[in-house]
């Protein structure tokens, strides 16, 4: 498909013909790109998207994300949405947070090389807990031999659905990654304000 005009990409999705040059296909039609007026072109798009949906092609509207804000209390906010704020337990929002802090991805069997980052962000999420309490959840949450990471995980995406309803946006903000690889975020760091 390299080389073929929007024109004649049309052309092609339309009648299902081999492709021809861009000049066959304006003398044939008569017409160029620039001559068709606006109706004509919104029909002639709307007519592709059915010809790719038969073809298995079907297109999807671009994912647009929206950016967080986390403020000096690591609290998070949707700024898109008028600064509405992010609620979620206290560990989730803790793991949410170092995960954002880490775009390179982290192995979960290695997040105990972590441990003291992740027990300092979620002290300062949940300030007035038990510090021994505080400590043992970081442990087990850390520890490669307990599934805590992988059932925190899943609190955490369901925590994010209630914001990001749509399963592609959502699939930006949760943690992800094939088994023993980097898991990340795939969100774009430059959709996330930290405050300072």
């Amino acid at each position: 498909m390299k080389g073929i005009g929007l024109e004649a990409l049309l052309m092609l999705l339309l009648c299902g013909e081999p492709a021809r040059s861009l000049e066959e296909g304006r003398t044939e039609y008569g017409i160029s790109l620039e001559e068709l007026e606006a109706k004509e072109l919104l029909d002639l798009i709307e007519r592709a998207k059915k010809r790719l949906e038969e073809l298995g092609l079907a297109m999807e509207a671009p994912i647009v994300p929206e950016h967080l804000r986390i403020s000096r209390e690591l609290r998070i906010f949707l700024p898109d949405r008028g600064d509405q704020e992010m609620h979620m337990p206290p560990l989730v929002k803790a793991l949410f947070i170092f995960f954002l802090k880490h775009p390179e991805g982290i192995v979960f069997k290695d997040l105990a090389d972590h441990r003291e980052e992740l027990f300092g962000i979620y002290s300062r999420v949940c300030r007035s807990g038990d510090l021994p309490l505080m400590k043992t959840a970081v442990e087990r949450l850390t520890d490669p031999c307990n599934n805590s990471i992988n059932t925190m995980r899943t609190r955490l995406s369901r925590s994010l659905s209630d914001y990001f309803p749509d399963d592609r946006l959502l699939a930006l903000y949760r943690i992800k990654g094939t088994a023993g690889q980097e898991k990340r975020i795939e969100l774009d760091r430059n959709f996330v304000i930290w405050e300072q």
